[in-house]
């Protein structure tokens, strides 16, 4: 991927200042979407809350992105609402540059001790539980295919060949409705409940229908005849719930590029103190500080070069292979790595207004927006829900 360093800076510098300074923004993880109507029901209700500027909720990425006025609301009401509609959200706790003062006098900077900001675990402790919920998901759906098959060659290839069949069709289809079935009748209760209907609810209507009938059809024939329709739900449960865990592991792999982007970067910096060196982790590196580079090293964050020469590999950011030669003056990005000579810089920029930092922001602004002609196929959906229902 070849990115334009002055493009990202420009487009990080436009979206820092775009936004209003009495508006504030925040990020949820939202867990329990499973389709589209899903992340528009949790956007019209965040966009009623009183202070709500904006919503938007990207399905694939299982975020909310929300403007709002924090005189008027904050975090715990849209939490709330959210969890009102029958969801769940947990806000995402941005990465925030630690404020240390700047020191002038050198000698008390060497005497503070300054800790370490806590490892963010946030990210970790969200991806084990999608990494166990898919694990889960793909047992189901071994579960549901080693039962769903029997099923299928019996109801195709067998039907009415020996006595007590439906039996055997019964019992192997209710652990597909119940068990695996569960992750449809558990959606659709809970949009119930909240006077709403979604794919699950069709879904565990149809499966349902089809194996209630074939219950009452093997214990009392006489009433809606002898046909079962046992395949029917087997088949349903099991066909869109291979859809549901191929989404799911393909939500998994969304997230690669920002995990690859976020792994360039240094985590620690050589701080120069009255001629000591100090090596300090990134998040607690401040503008104007002096650092020094080694060869091999990346560069920790933004910032011009002081005295030195050397050549660095800017590959990462600009997509060329060669090295470009930087001097006195020179501009240096953070996470691209020096070659050759010892480098002694000053950071210019640091924490969320690095170059690296806009790109890693263009990036998951891109998988969370919408394009405009997005919203007539959603009108076209939303009316022929209504038309359906």
């Amino acid at each position: 991927m070849t990115i334009d360093v002055k493009q990202a800076k420009e487009q990080g510098q436009a979206m820092g200042h775009a936004q209003d300074p009495s508006q504030s923004q925040a990020t949820f993880a939202i867990e329990g979407m499973t389709c589209a109507s899903c992340s528009m029901r949790i956007e019209k209700g965040l966009k009623k809350v009183p202070g709500v500027l904006d919503a938007q909720v990207n399905l694939a990425t299982e975020r909310g992105v929300v403007t709002y006025d924090p005189t008027q609301t904050g975090l715990d009401q849209m939490v709330q609402k959210v969890e009102a509609l029958g969801y769940k959200a947990e806000p995402i706790a941005q990465p925030v540059q630690e404020q240390v003062e700047v020191y002038t006098d050198v000698a008390s900077a060497d005497n503070e001790t300054t800790e370490a900001p806590p490892a963010v675990s946030q990210e970790d402790e969200r991806a084990q539980r999608k990494q166990a919920e898919l694990l889960r998901k793909r047992n189901l759906l071994i579960l549901s295919v080693v039962l769903s098959l029997p099923v299928m060659i019996l109801s195709m290839f067998f039907m009415d060949r020996f006595a007590g069949e439906n039996i055997l069709l019964l019992i192997l289809t209710t652990p597909i409705w119940a068990i695996v079935g569960w992750e449809f009748h558990r959606g659709a209760l809970k949009t119930l409940r909240h006077g709403s209907a979604n794919m699950d609810t069709l879904v565990s209507l149809g499966s349902s229908a089809s194996y209630l009938l074939s219950v009452v059809a093997t214990f009392f024939p006489r009433l809606v005849g002898g046909v079962t329709f046992y395949d029917t739900t087997a088949l349903i449960i099991t066909l869109i719930f291979l859809g549901k865990y191929l989404e799911a592991r393909a939500k998994g792999q969304t997230n690669d590029a920002i995990k690859k982007l976020v792994g360039l970067q240094a985590r620690t910096a050589h701080v120069l103190r009255n001629g000591s060196e100090v090596e300090l982790p990134i998040e607690q590196v401040q503008v104007g500080w002096t650092l020094l580079v080694r060869p091999g090293e990346k560069i920790p964050v933004d910032g011009e070069v002081l005295t030195g020469r050397s050549s660095v590999d800017e590959s990462m950011i600009t997509g060329e292979s060669i090295p470009v030669e930087k001097l006195q003056g020179d501009a240096l990005v953070g996470a691209t790595v020096n070659q050759q000579g010892l480098l002694q810089m000053r950071a210019t920029k640091v924490g969320s207004d690095t170059v690296l930092a806009h790109i890693i922001r263009m990036v998951e602004q891109a998988q969370g927006s919408k394009a405009p002609f997005n919203a007539w196929p959603t009108l076209s959906r939303a009316s022929s829900s209504r038309l359906c229902w």
